[in-house]
């Protein structure tokens, strides 16, 4: 993979900020910039799978805390455009 303009800007959000928001189109390179080459120690929550986006929207605080979360670092979920509820309960 090659290095991105974004890439800066991206880590220098993200230490000002507890969140952060990477909108693209599909196939653009969202995941493997962000998975692969910025945050590969983040913990990555897929919600592809029905029952686990349905227990996040369930419970999204819950469905976090509970999780086994070795790294400290931080937790990368994509597809969050699917469970809009859950990325929004997130902020409250």
């Amino acid at each position: 993979m090659f290095p991105r303009a974004i890439e800066q800007l991206i880590l220098e959000t993200i230490k000002r900020y507890k969140a952060l928001t990477l909108i693209g189109p599909r196939q653009s390179g969202k995941t493997s910039l962000t998975r692969y080459r910025l945050f590969p120690d983040y913990n990555y929550l897929s919600l592809e799978n029905p029952d686990t986006r349905q227990r996040a929207l369930t419970d999204p605080r819950g469905f976090l805390q509970t999780r086994d979360l070795p790294t400290p670092k931080g937790v990368w979920l994509p597809i969050l455009a699917r469970s809009r509820s859950f990325s929004l309960s997130l902020l409250f």
